[in-house]
């Protein structure tokens, strides 16, 4: 290699690097380094055809953690959530997806049993109910309603949303 060779080849890894900056502020969540919602829809447009099943979270009681101990421990714990989402979905084969303030999905993209979507649930409540004693004293809880989906029913991700959403509301009014 001759030096315009070796320069050229420098700008083009400083390109290659470039994008991949590009794409890390895209698709992921700047605060909590999960995936974002733009990611999310991506994923659906490029994978029409899976089944699975998509668990929208959402914070109970994190409101008042902000009111109390400040925004700052307030993103601290959206920090630790997103923590401990990555660490079951690793194990499931799964994505974690924050959506914005204190909501967040799991997808899992391949057909469960209603038993495993079940014991994921229960799995996901224990993680996210234990805290250390400060915010545990403010009631931090997480609620999750649940929506499968499969290739054959082809349904909209914005439908499946709502869908989702629904049943998070069901759940919260449910205890």
């Amino acid at each position: 290699f001759n030096k315009k060779s070796i320069k050229m080849l420098q700008r083009i890894a400083q390109l290659f690097s470039y994008y991949l900056d590009l794409e890390q502020i895209a698709y992921r969540d700047s605060l909590t380094g999960l995936y974002n919602r733009q990611f999310l829809y991506k994923y659906f447009e490029e994978f029409p055809e899976n089944d699975g099943a998509l668990f929208f979270l959402d914070l109970d009681g994190f409101k008042r953690v902000n009111d109390v101990l400040g925004h700052d421990t307030g993103d601290l714990v959206l920090r630790e959530v997103a923590h401990r989402l990555e660490h079951i979905v690793q194990q499931q084969h799964g994505f974690a997806v924050r959506l914005g303030g204190d909501e967040f999905i799991i997808n899992m993209p391949a057909r469960k049993s209603a038993e495993d979507i079940r014991k994921l649930a229960e799995l996901i409540l224990s993680r996210l109910s234990t805290w250390d004693t400060q915010i545990e004293e403010l009631h931090l809880s997480v609620s999750i309603g649940i929506v499968t989906y499969t290739s054959s029913e082809n349904e909209d991700l914005k439908v499946l949303l709502k869908k989702a959403d629904n049943a998070l509301y069901r759940a919260k009014a449910n205890g």
